[in-house]
C-alpha cells in the first residue's frame, strides 16, 4: 500500500489529491487486454488543468551486496479513449528529498506491458519509490486510465542461498534420458534433433498457437499437449528442429515460447534429443521447471509468466 498519493498540476506544486481536479490514485482490481490484476488505479488530474497523479511508498533499504531493480506491470485499463497515450515514471526518492526518474514508458495500448527500473546506484542507502502517472505528450488526458501491477524490489543478478530440507529437493536440471554427446563439436553435427516437452492445457488449433525459437532460431509452431487438467495427468509432445535450429546448438542454448493467443497452459521437462551421423543418440540434460501462462489460470503451479511477456528457460548439454 502506498504511504501517501498526491497530485499535480503543471506550473504548481504537489499537493494531496483534490476531487475537484478529478485526479485518483487508489488500490484497485483492473483489467488490461481483458486480464484483471490487482495493484493501483490512477488518473491524472483533467478539470482545471492537467498534470499527474502519483502514489509514494515507505522508505526502504537496499542490500549494499546486490544490485536491486524494480519490475512491475503497466497498462491502459480496458474500456478507456485511447487519447495521446499515458507516461508511466517510477522515480527513486532519497532520505535528502533528492528526485531520480529512473523509468517511464508511453503506453496507449490496452494490455499489460512490463517496466523495470535500475536502483544499484542507491546500494546501501535507503530509497522511496514513488510511482507516477501523467498525460500524453499532447496534454490530453481524454482515458487516462493508468493501471499498475505486481511492483516488486528484487535482485538483478541470482543470489546463490543455503537452505536445509527435511526431504529430497527437486533440481531444476537433472540428468538427460540419453548420454551427453562426447564433444561441443558433435552438437552441430547432428543429422536430427527433436525437442521433447510435456505440456497440459497446450493447444494447437485456431487462435490457440504457440510459437518456438532456440537461441534465437525459429523452430516452429508447439504441437499440442493438452493432457487432462482436471485430472493433473499431463500430455508429451515433440517438435522437430529444422536444420537451421541445429546449426545454432550449442552447450548453453535458450528456449523462447510465444504465445500471442493467449492460451491457457502449463508446460515442463523440455530436453532436446540429437541422432549424431554415425546413429548414436544423446541428449540435453531436463529443465525440470513447470512454467504456467497465465498466473491466473486455476491450474497454475511453478513459474508463473503473464501473457505480457515470453516463457524463457534454459536447456544445457552437460559436460561439454
Amino acid at each position: 500500500m502506498p504511504e501517501t498519493t498526491g497530485q499535480r498540476l503543471r506550473g504548481g506544486p504537489e499537493t494531496a489529491i483534490d476531487g475537484a481536479t478529478g485526479a485518483t490514485a487508489h488500490p484497485a482490481e483492473s483489467s488490461c487486454g481483458e486480464q484483471p490484476r490487482h495493484g493501483l488505479f490512477m488518473h491524472p488530474p483533467y478539470r482545471g488543468g492537467v498534470g499527474y497523479a502519483f502514489a509514494r511508498f515507505a522508505p526502504v533499504s537496499l542490500p549494499s551486496d546486490v544490485p536491486t531493480v524494480l519490475r512491475c506491470l503497466i497498462g491502459k485499463r480496458d474500456g478507456s479513449d485511447p487519447g495521446d497515450g499515458i507516461l508511466f515514471r517510477v522515480v527513486a526518492v532519497t532520505a535528502a528529498g533528492q528526485e531520480t526518474t529512473v523509468a517511464e514508458k508511453q503506453s496507449i495500448e490496452h494490455a499489460w506491458t512490463p517496466l523495470e527500473a535500475d536502483l544499484s546506484r542507491w546500494a546501501g542507502q535507503r530509497v522511496a519509490i514513488k510511482l507516477v502517472a501523467d498525460v500524453g505528450p499532447k496534454d490530453n488526458s481524454s482515458g487516462d486510465w493508468a493501471c499498475w501491477s505486481d511492483v516488486r524490489l528484487i535482485s538483478a543478478r541470482p543470489v546463490l542461498t543455503a537452505t536445509v530440507h527435511d526431504g529430497p529437493v527437486a533440481l531444476t536440471h537433472e540428468d538427460g534420458p540419453l548420454p551427453p554427446p562426447r564433444n561441443a563439436s558433435q552438437l552441430r553435427q547432428a543429422t536430427r534433433a527433436v525437442l521433447h516437452f510435456r505440456g497440459m492445457g497446450l493447444e494447437s488449433s485456431g487462435k490457440y498457437i504457440s510459437t518456438a525459437k532456440l537461441n534465437g532460431v525459429a523452430i516452429g509452431r508447439l504441437p499440442g499437449a493438452g493432457g487432462d487438467e482436471r485430472q493433473g495427468v499431463w500430455a508429451d509432445a515433440a517438435l522437430e528442429l529444422p536444420p537451421a535450429g541445429i546449426a545454432a546448438l550449442s552447450r548453453e542454448n535458450t528456449l523462447v515460447i510465444d504465445n500471442p493467443g493467449r492460451d491457457s497452459f502449463k508446460a515442463s521437462r523440455f530436453w532436446i534429443e540429437l541422432q549424431l551421423p554415425a546413429g548414436e543418440r544423446c541428449s540435453s540434460q531436463v529443465n525440470t521447471t513447470v512454467f504456467t501462462q497465465p498466473p491466473e489460470w486455476p491450474y497454475a503451479e511453478g513459474v508463473r509468466v503473464p501473457f505480457s511477456e515470453s516463457i524463457t528457460l534454459p536447456l544445457r548439454f552437460r559436460g561439454l
